[in-house]
């Protein structure tokens, strides 16, 4: 059996419930993200340098198709997050937002 993606289990289940209801938008927001992480991803992988520092530290994935597409938030409890986990993703997204799609 294939596995589902994350937006295939979230669509199915959102015929389980009304337009409206707060599980019906809970999952609505869920799936949104993904596809807005889906889209960082795919922009991000298109640069074939900007890839490549997603191997880097502090990132260091092991190939960059590991890499989800997520960004820490900015804030987090009320405070700037400073990581520098975050700020490389940051920085990645950053430039290739600049040079948009190749």
């Amino acid at each position: 059996m294939e596995p589902k993606t994350l937006g295939t289990v979230l669509a199915e289940q959102m015929k389980q419930f009304e337009p409206g209801s707060r599980e019906y938008r809970t999952r609505q927001q869920v799936l949104s993200g993904d596809t807005s992480w889906r889209a960082l991803r795919d922009l991000v992988l298109s640069h074939p340098d900007l890839a490549a520092k997603l191997c880097d530290p502090p990132l260091s994935y092991t190939k960059p198709s590991h890499w989800n597409g997520f960004v820490p938030p900015d804030m987090f409890n009320g405070k700037r997050n400073s990581s520098p986990y975050r700020e490389a993703l940051a920085a990645i997204v950053a430039e290739a937002m600049d040079r948009g799609a190749e």
